[in-house]
């Protein structure tokens, strides 16, 4: 298809609003449990201290899972992986919201950080794969996140005041099975099949010396994301 104006076609734009909504609803799910940590607290009559060590838990989680995550995209692509997260995602914030108990709170929370693991490594090859203008695509994609970010507390703290803080949980659970709804069944499939196709090919005409050069950047690059 012919470029717009601003240099994009109609389906990059497709992917890159489909990945933006993802990557927003990701973050929201980071920031939902800081906004209602005292609540919390107050519910299980728990200490602040423990609610955040399970917060580092799912931290945790979450980081160790971009590894795995990037073989997984490798493997049956990046946007089946991105579908995956979301689900997952959106089932974990569900059973986050069910908890009856602080420590099965922990369990869950953990979990929905190994599902929401799976997210940057795909969201970002995806991008990257699938839209020329890729600065352009990233930088749009950073603002989704940090839209995220931005409306997590303020929509956390609406339904605390409504409901209550599962409620929250709920909503962000919600947001999150809309946007793996619509990642699923967007009209994009020829571009995934497309990027297969070129990977093979990359694959069975790439010489040891040059799978060698991608792999030497493999350990900065783990520096800088473990950084930030």
């Amino acid at each position: 298809s012919e470029a717009t104006s601003n240099g994009m076609t109609l389906r990059e734009k497709q992917v890159l609003g489909y990945v933006c909504v993802a990557h927003g609803a990701n973050h929201m799910l980071d920031l939902t449990y800081a906004a209602i940590l005292g609540v919390v607290a107050i519910e299980f009559g728990v200490s602040l201290v423990l609610l955040g060590a399970f917060a580092t838990a799912s931290a945790l989680a979450l980081g160790i899972c971009a590894l795995p995550a990037g073989f997984l995209s490798d493997r049956i692509g990046s946007r089946r992986t991105l579908v995956l997260c979301l689900y997952g995602s959106a089932a974990a914030a569900v059973l986050v919201a069910a908890s009856p108990s602080v420590w099965l709170l922990g369990a869950t929370l953990t979990l929905m950080g190994i599902t929401g693991g799976l997210y940057h490594p795909a969201g970002i090859s995806y991008i990257t794969r699938e839209i020329r203008q890729r600065d352009k695509g990233l930088g749009y994609h950073g603002v989704a996140g940090s839209a995220g970010i931005f409306l997590a507390p303020p929509l956390a703290t609406v339904m605390v005041g409504l409901w209550s803080w599962r409620a929250a949980f709920l909503l962000v659970s919600a947001i999150t099975a809309v946007a793996a709804l619509v990642m699923q069944r967007g009209t994009l499939e020829g571009g995934e099949r497309a990027n297969a196709a070129d990977a093979s090919a990359q694959s069975e005409g790439a010489t040891p010396a040059a799978s060698w050069d991608r792999r030497k950047y493999l350990f900065p690059l783990l520096a800088v994301f473990g950084v930030n």
